[in-house]
Order: structure tokens, then sequence, then C-alpha cells
């Protein structure tokens, strides 16, 4: 999905989420906190019905953000995301590979 602008998250009680920035330049705060920096390729992981913020930096302000988000209905299933450099091929059981636009 895509991040052009300051506001709240979508908020998914019973989900755990995890968000993968593909651009830099997001920041986010949970539950009131002031917004901190996000790493780009750094999986955040945080519970799906926790009040998130989002912001963004001066530099990527009117610029569309991409992320990737993997929601997963707590008690039910587990994932995780990873990034990897290169355009090599890359395979795992049960792996799914996404690529950036």
């Amino acid at each position: 999905s895509d991040i052009d602008r300051p506001g709240p998250f979508s908020a998914y009680p019973g989900f755990d989420r995890l968000l993968l920035p593909l651009a830099a330049g997001l920041r986010l705060g949970f539950d009131g906190a002031t917004p901190q920096p996000v790493p780009i390729l750094r999986p955040i992981a945080f519970d799906g019905g926790t009040p998130t913020e989002a912001t963004l930096d001066a530099d990527a302000s009117g610029k569309k953000l991409q992320v990737f988000n993997l929601l997963m209905r707590r008690g039910v299933c587990t994932g995780r995301l990873q990034a990897h450099a290169g355009s090599g091929r890359w395979r795992e059981a049960g792996a799914a590979v996404i690529r950036p636009a």
C-alpha cells in the first residue's frame, strides 16, 4: 500500500501486523507516543489494534511511500517478513516473493 500523508492507521483488533517500509521517510507512533523513524526494508511488528499514527519526514512529504503490510489473525497464523537485496531467485517452502513497483 502507499502512505502519502500523515494520519492514523486503520485498527485491526485481534490481528498481529508486520509492516515493511519499501521507501524512506516513514515515522510511526504507537498509543499517542511521538512518531519515530522506521528504517527502510526493516520489518516492524505491532498489535493491529494499537492506535498508530503515521507521519512523514519533510523530504518524503508529497511522495507516496510504499509499504508492505502482513496482517495475521492472532492465534490462527504467524508470519515473518524479510528483505533480500539483489535480483536473484529465492526459494523457500511456503514463501512468497514481493517486489516493489
